[in-house]
């Protein structure tokens, strides 16, 4: 179960991986198919582990390392 303090980290993270994947594609110039599938994994993660869930059937843990791994290829990306 969620907190809603936990909800709202899990939608920073959320906001701040898709800002860093606008990032990657405007700096790294990843095409677009590219960022689209990248954008699309991860938000497929998003509405099924959080946005799909009432607060108390969020696995906070869980969901926060879910969304990290969709993001962390792009988000090496930037920081390389």
């Amino acid at each position: 179960m969620a907190t809603p303090m936990e909800y709202d980290t899990l939608r920073e993270l959320y906001s701040s991986v898709m800002a860093a994947l606008t990032r990657v594609e405007t700096q790294q110039g990843i095409d677009a198919a590219q960022f689209k599938e990248a954008e699309n994994n991860f938000v497929r993660v998003w509405l099924n582990e959080v946005k799909r869930k009432d607060l108390k059937e969020i696995d906070y843990q869980a969901a926060a390392q879910k969304l990290k791994d969709a993001a962390k290829p792009w988000i090496d990306m930037e920081t390389d």
